[in-house]
């Protein structure tokens, strides 16, 4: 009588299985791992922008000097002014990035 060998362990199906739960975890990773690339960027970017607006704001004063803030290719610097019946003056500094976002701040200047 021939006694036959029966080994145990994974078969086809269950390493397909493995496969595919590992790589489909893989590439869920590697997306949110691109999500947050993008994101740290988009926020680096209105870091910058909010600077250059703080920047053209403290310049205001100096004649000519506003216009000088370095501002990335394809953004905008606007200042904007608002004056109040009381001798004062809002002025209005906004930053529009790429894509169409805007970053603005606003200042009062009074005698």
């Amino acid at each position: 009588m021939r006694q036959h060998n029966r080994q145990s362990g994974a078969g086809l199906p269950e390493a397909m299985m493995a496969v595919l739960l590992f790589s489909t975890v893989a590439l869920a990773l590697l997306h949110y791992q691109q999500r947050l690339e993008h994101r740290r960027e988009d926020l680096r970017q209105y870091r910058q922008a909010l600077a250059a607006a703080h920047q053209a704001l403290e310049c205001y004063r100096t004649p000519g000097l506003a216009d000088r803030v370095e501002l990335p290719a394809r953004w905008r610097l606007t200042l904007t002014e608002h004056p109040r019946g009381t001798g004062c003056v809002r002025v209005s500094a906004a930053v529009c990035r790429a894509h169409e976002r805007r970053v603005e701040l606003n200042r009062w200047f009074c005698p």
